[in-house]
Order: C-alpha cells, then structure tokens, then sequence
C-alpha cells in the first residue's frame, strides 16, 4: 500500500521551513500570544494552516502519488489535459457557459481548475489565505484538546509565505529574474503590443520592465509553466481584475469566503515546499552566489517558509479567541 510521506519530525522540517520565528514549538498562551500579535501586524503575507505532520501536497500530486502515478502508463500532461476535457462537458457544459456569461476570454483552463478545486477534482492549485485567522481557523480542524505529548503528531502548522519572499512579488519582476524563457517569447509579445499600441515608438528593452506593459504577459507567461512538470516552478495565481482576457479568480465564491488565493504546482512528487527552496536557491545561483554562501542568503532574505508549530492542547485558548474577536 502507497503512503503519503509525511514529516516525522521538526528537524526533517528545518530544510524547507524557518520554524523560529517566535518559538520552535508554541506550547504556551505566552508563545501564542506572541504569535497573534505577529499575525495582527502581518499584512501583506499569505498563509495556509494544516497538520504539522503533513507535506504541503496538493490534491493532483496526493492523488498522483497514492495511485503510484499509474505506473506510468499516464503523463501529468496528459492527465492535466483529461481534466480540462472533461471539464467543458460536464454537467451539460454548465462551466463553459458560466466562463462566458462572465465575460471571461481566451484560456479558460485557470477557471476551470478553480472551480474543480472544490467540487472533488484533483487539480494541481492548493489553498492560501491572505487573512492569517482563515488560516489558523483551518488549522483547528486538526486539532484536539486532550493532546499532551510533545512530538509532532501533537501539534498543527500555520504557514506564513511573506511578500518579501521572491515569488510574492509582482509577476513581472519574479519573471523578469528568472531564466526559464528567452528571446523569443517575449519578441513576440513585444511585436504584438507594437501593433496593438499602433506606435513604433515602443522600446524593446524597456517594456520588458514596464509594468502596465508586460504584467500580463508575464503571469500568463508563468502560468503556462503549470502544465510542464519539468519547469519545476510554484505558481502564486492572483487576480488580475482588469484582464478578463486572462483570469478572474473571484469568480470562484470558495476563494472569496476564505480570502484567498491558489499556488499552483505541478510537480507530481515534490511537495510545495521543496519547490519554492529550489527555486529560489536557483535563483540565487543565476544571480552568481556560490555554494558556501547560499545559505547565509536564504536565511537573510527569508526565503524559506515561515511555519509555526501550535500544540493542539491550545485549542480551548484558540476557540476562546476566535469567539471574542469575530
């Protein structure tokens, strides 16, 4: 029988996250109140709240793994692509016209992730909330108030991924650090915003960083990495309100009630986590930071994960806030 593997321990956890923030483990009111101050003042974070055993799967890559990838008989591509087919059939094509009653454009395949996300399809997007009470108030669904052991089965995570980190900031200046595409791709976009502008007044290296420019084309640029596995990237998916052409993730009532939003990532057996640490340590590296300083830059511009470690005997306290504060 397939296993989801699991963390085992909070040392297994130190490679990918930085868990002393405020304390290794919160195991007391003290520590807790600590931690929602720093919740309070954290503005402009996304968060995710879960077992602290748990890896940071999302429910493409559980089902990927659980069914042993279909003993390769099926490419995430080609399941990706399964989906979406089926996807514009379903229910008499209710999710089509829904995209179009909308006023949506062009790709519909982000909005039909969105939607499936949460009617039981295993698609490659995982939750976030940019309200961190969202978050820890998933995370209580773990917990229990007769826990007193210390290891980690007692405890549940809240997951803080900070706006300082490299793949929270805009699109196009994520993009524009990054190596995965060259040239060509943006030649043509470039040609295709000339003739749109109807000017020959545009430069070429300068709308590569113009924002009103190129932010669209970066994010969909990004996104189209979702579907090749071996790009190895996680996706911050955001709306872009004005771009109707792109995406509309408040279309969706599920990400609107949690204050939400998804990563999307489509390695099928890496989690999450280990995404963003290669990425961003792939980065760096292109940036010309050799090995023995690696390190020491991860850990001064946080790249890592933030993640709090709650001891589930704090629930009763938790409860207790949550029913004075909202």
């Amino acid at each position: 029988m397939v296993l989801l593997p699991e963390y085992q321990s909070f040392d297994e956890k130190d490679s990918f996250f930085d868990q002393n923030f405020i304390a290794r483990a919160i195991d007391t009111e003290v520590d807790l109140e600590r931690l929602i101050s720093h919740m309070k003042i954290s503005k402009e974070s996304i968060w995710r709240g879960c077992e602290a055993s748990f890896k940071l799967y999302n429910s493409f890559q559980r089902f990927w793994i659980l069914n042993n990838a279909f003993n390769g008989r099926v490419t995430p591509p080609e399941y990706f692509s399964y989906i979406l087919k089926q996807a514009t059939k379903w229910s008499r094509g209710i999710l089509a016209k829904n995209y179009n009653a909308l006023g949506l454009r062009g790709d519909a395949n982000l909005f039909f992730f969105s939607v499936l996300r949460h009617h039981g399809v295993n698609v490659p997007l995982l939750d976030f909330s940019r309200n961190p009470f969202v978050a820890l108030f998933f995370g209580l669904e773990y917990a229990s108030d007769d826990s007193s052991k210390k290891d980690i089965s007692n405890y549940f995570s809240l997951y803080e991924l900070t706006r300082q980190h490299v793949l929270c900031q805009p699109p196009f200046k994520r993009f524009a650090l990054d190596s995965l595409e060259k040239g060509e791709d943006y030649q043509k976009e470039f040609q295709r915003r000339k003739e749109k502008c109807g000017t020959d007044q545009i430069d070429y290296p300068n709308f590569l960083l113009r924002k009103e420019m190129c932010e669209e084309f970066i994010h969909r640029l990004a996104v189209r990495h979702l579907y090749d596995p071996q790009k190895d990237l996680p996706i911050i998916i955001e709306d872009l309100p004005n771009d109707k052409e792109f995406f509309n993730l408040f279309s969706n009532f599920n990400i609107i009630a949690q204050d939400g939003l998804f990563v999307a990532y489509s390695n099928p057996n890496k989690p999450m986590e280990e995404g963003f640490l290669n990425y961003s340590k792939n980065l760096c590296q292109a940036n010309g930071f050799g090995e023995e300083k690696l390190e020491e830059i991860l850990d001064r511009e946080k790249l890592r994960f933030r993640c709090f470690n709650i001891h589930k005997s704090l629930k009763i306290l938790l409860l207790k806030f949550f029913a004075e504060t909202f």
